[in-house]
């Protein structure tokens, strides 16, 4: 399975909410302003809200909750 093909539950610092796909963000829940990101929206890697932009340099793996 190539890297691209890969998906990854993400938060950013704890927060937020997004999916990793390769070294691509789709922002699902905004760390910033905490509103949701339309599914269309989300593909940008930018929250439409706030315009907060995620940064790898802050993701980190989502707990699975056990």
């Amino acid at each position: 399975m190539s890297e691209k093909a890969q998906t990854r539950v993400i938060t950013f610092l704890g927060r937020g909410c997004a999916e990793l796909h390769g070294d691509e963000i789709h922002l699902k829940i905004c760390p910033h302003c905490s509103q949701w990101n339309s599914p269309a929206a989300s593909h940008t890697s930018r929250c439409e809200w706030c315009g907060y932009e995620p940064s790898l340099e802050h993701a980190q793996p989502a707990s699975d909750g056990s």
